[in-house]
């Protein structure tokens, strides 16, 4: 059950040319119940201070926002964040869901966000973290991107052990063979001959 609200200047919103031809009505417009509900919920923005809390509030987040390496805007309780394209977006989003944490795609290269007025200080701040460690992450991405590919985790073993490289010549033997000490015949204990058969007869 939506409502909504036109606000302008009085000098235009009570002109000659809205009172003639600027008529804000129709089947569904003046709406009893909805027109209530919205008297009460401002009365109730003005009873619990709201507007002034989102302020404060909103002072502390845009704080904190601030230590991204990305550009961020906004004021009060709504902010956005610009990211490269609407693909970091959507991974932004969705990474945020999984972490519980509610954002906004706005189908182009902003996150934005638009917590509660009510909102809870600690609620907040947990969420903002957890905002902005997503965001590092897909940031942190483009350089894995830039190098080529997927950063592969290591094994470890060439950290323990280094590579070493032989060469054609430190691997022959005395007599230019290749493989170090030859293979010897298992009967008789004498080694083999190069390039001979190794039947046994």
């Amino acid at each position: 059950m939506p409502l909504s609200a036109l606000l302008g200047p009085k000098e235009i919103m009570e002109s000659d040319s809205v009172r003639e031809s600027g008529h804000l009505h129709s089947t569904h417009s003046g709406n009893p119940l909805m027109c209530a509900v919205g008297c009460t919920v401002i009365e109730e923005m003005l009873s619990q201070k709201l507007i002034e809390r989102s302020a404060v509030l909103g002072e502390k987040m845009h704080e904190e926002l601030k230590k991204l390496s990305v550009k961020t805007n906004g004021r009060g309780l709504l902010a956005g964040i610009e990211l490269r394209d609407n693909r970091e977006v959507k991974g932004v989003v969705e990474k945020c869901l999984l972490r519980n944490v509610q954002t906004c795609d706005t189908g182009r290269k902003w996150v934005k966000i638009g917590p509660a007025l009510n909102i809870e200080e600690e609620i907040l701040m947990n969420g903002i973290k957890t905002l902005m460690e997503v965001i590092e992450e897909v940031v942190n991405a483009r350089e894995v991107e830039a190098c080529g590919g997927d950063v592969q985790e290591s094994s470890g073993i060439d950290e323990v052990l280094p590579a070493v490289r032989v060469s054609e010549d430190e691997s022959k033997d005395d007599n230019g063979e290749m493989g170090g000490e030859k293979a010897k015949n298992p009967q008789t204990g004498e080694p083999r001959p190069s390039g001979g058969d190794d039947r046994i007869n």
